[in-house]
């Protein structure tokens, strides 16, 4: 009797928690998340997790990767992948924001975003500048401002080439990310399909060093912003080099065309009030 209550309850609580389970998991190993019934197939692979599945519309289209860390077929989020772009996404209905990359909590080192490369946008960079979130708002002081400007000076340069980079990363000066690509081998899975699958042979080390353009630039040194705006600059805790906000100048800038305005309104007064009385000594008033 015992037996029977303790299989009675077992089945109840398996029956409560096959309806309100968020995650579902059926014989042939498919999971389902939320609200999807299970029939989609993931994948967890080595130090990194990704899903091997994106949903494209209201369907899910299956893009298999070749590496624990690369993707090297195109992804479509919100619609068909694309061979000129490795991940896009473009929302079926209308929404606030396309793409929401967010570190509230706090818990990475560096930056919630890094891209290595150009960046290219159809419209402006924003950045939360409202004044109901700010406190301890202040002036700058304006000759100040032009004096630590004088002791920063743009300079004309160009990048250490890839190989140079690379040097400085084997000798200690740099630590760039550092990757590891697999073997893949052909299997054939559960639908009788052929797909690759990495292996723990590895293929070959990825350094992946920053790619500059090349060329002459123009710039700031992050040392010298250093000396005089600290605020400014940043070091990349995970590769040892400093970054400038260029943005950050900005309002200094304003503040010391301000400042030169404000000198040469009064070079102009007193200009005019020695023409006035070269103007008296000559008689020509």
């Amino acid at each position: 009797m015992k037996n029977k209550n303790l299989l009675l309850c077992v089945f109840i609580t398996f029956l409560t928690i096959s309806t309100f389970a968020q995650l579902k998991v059926n014989s042939s190993g498919k999971i389902g998340i939320g609200g999807w019934e299970a029939n989609n197939s993931y994948e967890i692979r080595g130090s990194r997790s990704y899903f091997s599945t994106a949903r494209s519309g209201n369907s899910y289209s299956t893009f298999l990767q070749t590496s624990y860390s690369y993707v090297y077929e195109s992804m479509g989020i919100g619609m068909n992948q694309s061979s000129e772009y490795t991940l896009a996404v473009n929302p079926g209905t209308s929404v606030e924001n396309v793409l929401y990359v967010s570190d509230g909590a706090n818990r990475s080192r560096g930056r919630t975003l890094f891209v290595n490369g150009d960046a290219i946008a159809t419209q402006g960079w924003h950045s939360y500048s409202d004044r109901r979130m700010k406190k301890r708002e202040r002036r700058l002081q304006r000759q100040e401002v032009l004096s630590k400007l004088r002791r920063i000076n743009p300079k004309r340069y160009q990048y250490k080439t890839e190989d140079e980079l690379l040097a400085m990363h084997n000798a200690g000066e740099a630590h760039f990310p550092v990757d590891t690509i697999y073997k893949t081998k052909k299997v054939v899975n559960e639908e009788g399909k052929t797909v690759r699958v990495p292996t723990d042979k590895i293929k070959k080390i990825v350094i992946d060093v920053p790619k500059f353009r090349q060329g002459d630039q123009y710039g700031l040194a992050a040392q010298d912003v250093l000396a005089e705006y600290p605020e400014l600059v940043s070091m990349d805790n995970a590769t040892g080099m400093y970054a400038v906000d260029y943005q950050g100048f900005i309002p200094i800038l304003i503040e010391g065309f301000n400042a030169q305005d404000e000198k040469i309104k009064e070079m102009n007064k007193q200009l005019k009030k020695l023409q006035k009385q070269v103007k008296k000594l000559t008689g020509e008033e």
